[in-house]
């Protein structure tokens, strides 16, 4: 039987291990990230990706712009 994992960190982020691979972060009560395949399956290894969340969503949104700037 699979494990339901959760982990609140204190930056606002809050996610989810459940299932086989799937992984679920939210920001508030809005999901932000959803996957369906992980490598991580600890507590530990949830706070630490929740840690660094804010770093990715930063990336992603810098690489979003440039996306749209280059489109125009």
């Amino acid at each position: 039987m699979s494990k339901h994992i959760q982990v609140e960190h204190p930056n606002g982020y809050y996610g989810e291990l459940y299932g086989q691979s799937s992984l679920v972060i939210f920001k508030g009560s809005q999901e932000v990230f959803h996957t369906g395949f992980r490598t991580i399956n600890t507590k530990e290894e949830l706070y630490e990706m929740l840690e660094e969340f804010p770093r990715f969503m930063e990336l992603l949104m810098k690489v979003a712009e440039k996306v749209e700037q280059e489109g125009e």
